[in-house]
């Protein structure tokens, strides 16, 4: 069972400021249980990709692209309306930038939010950091 292997190794990060490692068997435990929620969602801050050099370029291209899809579709929302716009030239890439940004932005949203891929990425990070010896309790 892959949910005691998460919270023995969150345990041992912890140290002493981990919450009880017991599973949940009646509704008087919820609270260890919501502590241990609280954790994972700590964690996940932490194994998100951080503001390294690469990620700011990512950032910098999803903020010119999002400027980009912003424009298209307001040519597209505006076209009806002015005959100017009303242009093959000017609608086909209009849609198809839409569309594919629109894509792409559901296929980021569907890896963030994806449980699987956060506990990899949470075990990963939990057995790199108990295994250098690290303690979250230093930062309290």
């Amino acid at each position: 069972m892959a949910q005691p292997d998460w919270r023995n190794l969150l345990a041992a990060h912890l140290g002493d400021g981990a919450p009880q490692n017991i599973l949940l068997t009646d509704e008087s435990q919820l609270s260890n249980d919501a502590q241990w929620q609280e954790w994972w969602t700590l964690l996940a801050w932490q194994v998100m990709p951080k503001s390294d050099p690469q990620s700011r370029q990512q950032a910098l291209m999803t903020n010119i692209e999002a400027n980009f899809g912003g424009a298209f579709l307001i040519i597209l929302l505006s076209a009806p309306w002015t005959p100017l716009l009303r242009h093959w030239w000017i609608i086909l890439p209009s849609a198809f930038w839409v569309v594919i940004n629109s894509w792409a932005a559901f296929q980021q949203y569907q890896r963030a939010v994806n449980v699987q891929f956060l506990y990899f990425k949470q075990m990963e990070f939990l057995q790199t950091h108990v295994c250098k010896g690290e303690s979250g309790d230093d930062d309290a």
